[in-house]
């Protein structure tokens, strides 16, 4: 059985060595060179960044009533409630570059953290975005 495998084995690799292979024809088709240079591509020039549409820088540092004015200043599109509860002091510092609204007021939100719930409602058949701020006062 080896002696077979053997003599197949020489037969198969004596045919190859000995068969011309033919080359596929070249002709009518483009070349590449190997070696050629990259063409230069000039680097483009740096686009200033724009502001998105909707965006607006906001630096406030004061109470949270207070904060919700200046806001109401930079964007009077928005309706401020009256807030709910019994107003108390809260200092809160925002400085935020290219924000949104909702960026804005979520800062302000987080900064009064269990005290203070802000609330931006943006239902059109109630007049738009409207902010409530509630005051989250423990029971007397």
């Amino acid at each position: 059985m080896k002696k077979a495998f053997v003599v197949l084995l020489v037969a198969s690799l004596a045919g190859c060595a000995t068969n011309k292979a033919v080359l596929p024809s070249l002709e009518g088709k483009p070349r590449v060179k190997i070696n050629a240079a990259a063409p230069v591509v000039a680097p483009a020039a740096p686009v200033a960044a724009t502001p998105a549409a909707g965006t607006f820088d906001f630096s406030f540092s004061g109470d949270i009533l207070d904060a919700l004015k200046a806001v109401k200043a930079v964007q009077p599109q928005i309706n401020l409630l009256p807030p709910l509860g019994k107003p108390s002091p809260l200092k809160v510092t925002v400085n935020l570059r290219g924000a949104t609204l909702d960026d804005v007021l979520r800062e302000i939100g987080e900064q009064g953290g269990d005290a203070v719930d802000v609330v931006l409602n943006k239902s059109k058949h109630q007049g738009g975005n409207q902010v409530l701020v509630r005051f989250n006062n423990p029971k007397e």
